[in-house]
């Protein structure tokens, strides 16, 4: 048997027959995959950086709270908000006033909140600078 044949057999040997899918049912790998050939590609993942900079007005979905990591480390994660922006793309933000707002909301079980949020301008603190956010839920007819 040639070696190319002997890899064939032995990642044959090897394969995962059954997976469990995203509903939790257990789905032959050969399924799956024939699945994955036929489907439509559905709305991107990937996230972009919110930021507003004083003056501007931006409305979003509050989607969830999230981890990021912490701007120049590799291990340390910090807590975020994962937003829908109006463009229909994710948006992951950690600013500490919309964070902590958005918190709130789902300690009381509320996801998916419609909100306006304007960056009225910065404050300084002896600590650095923070967004002076003014945060209002719109109220959806």
């Amino acid at each position: 048997m040639s070696k190319k044949e002997n890899n064939v057999v032995a990642k044959n040997e090897l394969a995962v027959q059954e997976v469990q899918n995203e509903n939790g049912i257990m789905v032959s790998t050969e399924e799956l995959l024939r699945q994955m050939s036929e489907a439509e590609v559905g709305q991107e993942l990937g996230s972009d950086y919110f930021t507003l900079e004083p003056g501007e007005t931006e409305r979003v979905i509050f989607m969830e709270m999230t981890k990021m990591n912490k701007m120049g480390t590799d291990n340390e994660t910090i807590d975020a908000v994962r937003l829908l922006g109006s463009d229909g793309k994710f948006k992951i933000c950690a600013d500490k006033v919309l964070v902590s707002t958005c918190r709130q909301l789902q300690l009381n079980d509320r996801k998916n909140v419609a909100l306006q949020i304007i960056c009225k301008g910065k404050i300084k603190t002896p600590r650095g600078s923070y967004k002076d956010l003014q945060i209002n839920e719109l109220l959806v007819k």
